[in-house]
């Protein structure tokens, strides 16, 4: 005779969690392992949020800050632990913050109260590998992206005028998403192997200096296709950029293309790194390198807005 289980609300969340937490924990441990930032807390429109942050020993006021976006499944704290962002602000003397993505369960609606039958769908999901950190580029991404910005000014003094934004993947869609939306905050965006491409529905406020690195045998993004060609011209008629030129690369391993002066002393490149595809592991140089070496060089002009 077959046994029978009656579980009901609280006890059927115990009894799966004992099913499906623990694995799906054993991976957060794994994944977050080799991290060394401090993870924040911080609230957006009541939805609760975080960010892993590095501010290097003895820095002082007035130092850059980059944003730092991570692909999908992924979180802040990977990110800063792949990219080795924490040795390059360590370095180069700024701080990175790299907020974390809701799940692409939670993310449509962020602030709705999950019943029993969401919550046994939530980690379903999660056991399907389906459940995954997943930017959305709506409002409370939006909005997470800017209270970080105004916290870190606010608690660490940064230079409002060297505020920086890089995305991979998924998180390369969020920071192009957030180059048309909070221009005025920003002095340049790097948008890394992108998934995708936000539509613009308005124009950005002003001129903003772009970066797009792709590897040569990214599927995700690949070289051949129309995809960079289209983001690359798209950035050059919104900051008034002559035509697009070869640039000679110190590093055999980049091939390089931009444009500039544009408009507000601007400028756009497009960086193809070979021998990569969307993993970056064994790089020959970091997308943190590239995207530093570019973005540094430019300031926003913060004497018309605060």
């Amino acid at each position: 005779m077959p046994l029978r289980f009656r579980v009901c609300g609280q006890g059927l969340r115990r009894h799966l969690s004992k099913l499906i937490v623990i694995p799906v924990y054993g991976l957060a441990m794994f994944s977050g392992a080799f991290a060394n930032a401090n993870q924040q807390q911080i609230d957006v429109d009541g939805v609760e949020r975080s960010y892993a942050l590095h501010v290097p020993s003895g820095i002082a006021p007035g130092a850059p800050l980059v944003i730092a976006l991570h692909g999908r499944g992924s979180s802040g704290e990977d990110e800063i632990a792949r990219s080795r962002w924490q040795a390059k602000a360590d370095k180069e003397g700024f701080i990175v913050a790299a907020p974390d993505a809701l799940s692409s369960y939670d993310g449509v609606e962020p602030k709705r109260r999950l019943t029993v039958r969401d919550w046994v769908r939530h980690k379903y999901r999660a056991l399907r590998g389906r459940n995954l950190p997943r930017w959305h580029g709506g409002d409370n991404d939006v909005g997470l992206i800017v209270s970080v910005i105004d916290r870190l000014r606010a608690e660490w003094k940064i230079d409002p005028s060297r505020i920086y934004l890089v995305g991979f993947s998924r998180g390369g869609f969020m920071a192009h998403e957030l180059a048309l939306e909070i221009t005025d905050r920003l002095a340049g965006v790097a948008v890394v192997s992108p998934d995708v491409e936000p539509e613009i529905t308005t124009p950005p406020t002003r001129a903003l200096s772009f970066l797009l690195v792709s590897g040569d045998r990214d599927p995700v993004h690949p070289v051949s296709g129309d995809r960079p060609a289209a983001t690359m011209e798209r950035w050059r008629g919104l900051n008034h950029c002559p035509p697009l030129e070869k640039i000679k690369s110190e590093s055999p391993d980049l091939t390089i293309e931009g444009a500039g002066p544009c408009d507000q002393g601007t400028e756009i490149r497009y960086v193809i790194v070979h021998g990569v595809g969307h993993e970056w592991a064994a790089a020959p140089i970091l997308y943190s390198d590239i995207s530093w070496a570019f973005l540094s060089r430019f300031r926003r002009d913060t004497s018309a807005r605060p």
